[in-house]
């Protein structure tokens, strides 16, 4: 495995829209530097480090997506020459886009912070974080709380920057959330993956949201569309083993260490998916999720 990918493997703190511009520099790298004889060496290559690449962070959707424009900006190329060229294009602008994406999403999500509101939040999203700060610039005073998200403690990470730009926050242990939770009226969730059967995003997302469901107050996840996949099959949220020092590095035996990082929240337990400009209800996400339609060499990936 190259640097770059372990590198993005190893981290378990960044937010999706942050690792995305780093997988697009493997990808862009190896497009541009590879040696393929034939168009067809040339997709079946690309589509392989595509494929490394979102394996590198197995729970996050955008990383499909990006293999999924490059390889079909190459297809509709005239010639192998072409195919090279505009698939490193493809990559460069879908790294503008992403944040052109994540720029709208967090503006609409922005507009859901009422002044004098309390916040419940969890993990780093960076759109989020963004929306919260947009929200703050707004002119809007409101009161953030924020888990520090163990073991890797990026709450805190969050926590901070809102401070920073004089926003009120409260952070606390994990555990803390259900004594905290009653003074909330708004949860504001990241994702790393919308599928048809759930959001997946950081453990710990699935009892926070049924938390805020039974006690009537409204969560929306802050996603954008390119955390929208048409199959769970196309990620591996469950994948365990790689962090376990994380978690308890020097357990005595007998005692197994579960380091799942991520959990399935069920859409319905979501009032509304913010993507792009608009606000969706789990129904319509499910049809827009079903609607996608993905690169043969994506839709082969178990």
């Amino acid at each position: 495995m190259s640097d770059p990918v372990r590198e993005l493997r190893e981290d378990v703190v960044s937010g999706a829209s942050e690792l995305i511009v780093r997988g697009a520099r493997v990808l862009r790298d190896h497009a541009e530097g590879n040696r393929a004889k034939t168009r067809r060496a040339f997709t079946a290559s690309l589509a392989k480090v595509g494929l490394m690449v979102a394996d590198a962070q197995p729970a996050m959707a955008p990383f499909i997506h990006l293999a999924d424009a490059a390889l079909k900006a190459s297809d509709a190329a005239p010639d192998l020459a072409a195919a090279r060229v505009r698939a490193v294009e493809t990559v460069d602008g879908f790294v503008a886009a992403a944040a052109e994406d994540r720029e709208r999403t967090a503006r609409a999500a922005a507009r859901l912070v009422r002044n004098e509101s309390v916040v419940m939040v969890y993990s780093r999203s960076s759109t989020v974080e963004k929306a919260l700060l947009l929200a703050a610039k707004e002119g809007r005073r409101f009161t953030v709380l924020c888990p520090e998200a163990r073991p890797n403690m990026e709450g805190r990470i969050l926590a901070r920057k809102l401070a920073e730009a004089g926003i009120q926050v409260t952070a606390f242990v994990d555990a803390a959330a259900f004594s905290v939770f009653p003074t909330a009226d708004l949860v504001l969730l990241g994702a790393d993956a919308l599928v048809p059967v759930g959001l997946i995003n950081k453990v710990g997302t699935s009892g926070l949201a049924l938390l805020a469901t039974g006690a009537g107050v409204p969560v929306y996840c802050v996603a954008g569309r390119l955390k929208m996949l048409p199959s769970a099959s196309l990620i591996d949220p469950h994948r365990e083993g790689e962090h376990l020092a994380d978690v308890w590095g020097e357990c005595p035996r007998g005692v197994r260490v579960m380091d799942r990082y991520y959990d399935l929240t069920q859409l319905d337990a979501i009032k509304g998916y913010v993507v792009g400009e608009a606000v969706l209800g789990p129904g319509e996400l499910r049809s827009r999720l079903r609607s996608i339609r993905l690169h043969p060499a994506l839709r082969r990936k178990k």
